[in-house]
């Protein structure tokens, strides 16, 4: 929630956020919703983390991004349709869209036409792609931190070991 928070100290704006968001948008199947990253407007932004039990919930503009995140458990208890539910009454007037965060980027077993699966490589692709130079404000200790989160997400969620990383690009 701290990275894709644009208010949060990290002083990277909104990059982070756009880069999930355009990620979101072009694995969806939009060809009838003629829903595109330009028609949202990213100045007015609402994260809440553990709202109503969801992991995380981002109010943009005229949109609401539901994320459900599974790392080392599966779906329990009907939660989805749970969160969808909530969602659904909460914020009628918003266009919703729920994501299904996960190592492998799986479907939801539950609502596996509703949550638009997302793997945690996206998160990757994205922060190792921030153009630094670009970033406001961007200090070493954002970038220590963002460092260290890239190490952590590949050896203990994604299981990629940086030695065979390493190798990959010398044999390739």
């Amino acid at each position: 929630s701290w990275l894709l928070d644009p208010s949060s100290n990290h002083n990277l704006g909104n990059i982070v956020l756009k880069g999930f968001i355009n990620e979101v948008i072009n694995t969806m199947d939009i060809s009838s919703d003629n829903f595109t990253f330009e028609d949202i407007d990213f100045e007015d932004v609402e994260v809440r983390r553990e709202w109503e039990n969801i992991d995380l919930l981002i109010k943009v503009d005229t949109y609401v991004f539901c994320i459900e995140n599974k790392i080392f458990s599966g779906e329990h208890s009907d939660q989805l349709t749970s969160y969808k539910n909530k969602v659904e009454e909460t914020f009628p007037k918003l266009k919703k869209i729920y994501i299904y965060l996960n190592p492998q980027g799986f479907s939801s077993i539950e609502e596996s036409e509703i949550y638009i699966p997302i793997s945690y490589q996206v998160i990757i692709d994205i922060l190792e792609n921030i153009d630094y130079l670009k970033a406001n404000k961007f200090n070493e200790t954002t970038k220590s931190f963002i460092d260290q989160y890239l190490v952590t997400l590949k050896r203990d969620i994604m299981g990629i070991e940086e030695n065979s990383e390493l190798a990959e690009k010398i044999y390739i």
